[in-house]
């Protein structure tokens, strides 16, 4: 029962540190910047990319693109039928 109670405080406690030192290593200007300096000298950036569809109509038909937020460019390259 002691090595239990041992193990779970052992575990507790490292998931403590983890958690608080992941909290105070970055430190973003604004919401909209997305690479944010680090208390170590490095930068962080988002793992997903925020992405979506931009629509036209050309000729009766409806086309879509794949346009990255976060890059501000064109993921595919040519539209293609919705």
């Amino acid at each position: 029962m002691k090595n239990l109670q041992k193990s779970l405080l052992v575990l507790f406690c490292l998931f403590s540190l983890s958690i608080a030192s992941g909290c105070c290593a970055l430190a973003c200007d604004s919401p909209n910047n997305y690479t944010c300096e680090s208390a170590f000298g490095g930068s962080a950036e988002p793992f997903a990319e925020k992405t979506g569809y931009k629509y036209k109509i050309k000729n009766g038909k409806r086309y879509k693109r794949l346009w990255s937020y976060t890059k501000q460019q064109w993921i595919w390259p040519e539209w293609v039928l919705a």
